[in-house]
């Protein structure tokens, strides 16, 4: 999976695509090459990536536990009652508020500036 960036070339066009990928510039056809280009926002985004992975499999066995557990204790009805608090719990509440603070440190970071090629 690539590192989704927006390159904003000198004639005010924008280029999106992938850390690594050549870039054109619709506008004027400049190309900018990103391939070298190692900014902290780019590992930033990149640790990011792996912390929401390990996040959200981390929040399913949560999950799967906070709704076996009370399934034995109380049947049927602990179940779903244990499946509906820890899935909100965890997906909608501790999750947006981790992907919020990964979001804050990523554009924290500098952005970096790419000379064009041709």
């Amino acid at each position: 999976m690539g590192i989704p960036i927006v390159v904003r070339c000198e004639c005010g066009s924008e280029a999106r695509g992938n850390a690594g990928d050549e870039l054109t510039c619709p506008g004027c056809g400049r190309t900018y090459e990103t391939a070298g280009v190692g900014s902290e926002q780019l590992r930033a985004a990149a640790n990011a990536a792996v912390r929401h992975k390990i996040m959200t499999r981390l929040g399913i066995g949560v999950v799967g536990l906070g709704t076996i557990l009370p399934f034995f204790w109380l049947g049927y009805a602990g179940f779903f009652v244990g499946f509906a608090v820890t899935a909100v719990c965890w997906f909608g509440v501790l999750l947006p508020r981790f992907k919020r603070r990964s979001i804050a440190r990523i554009t924290a970071g500098d952005t970096t500036r790419i000379d064009a090629v041709r």
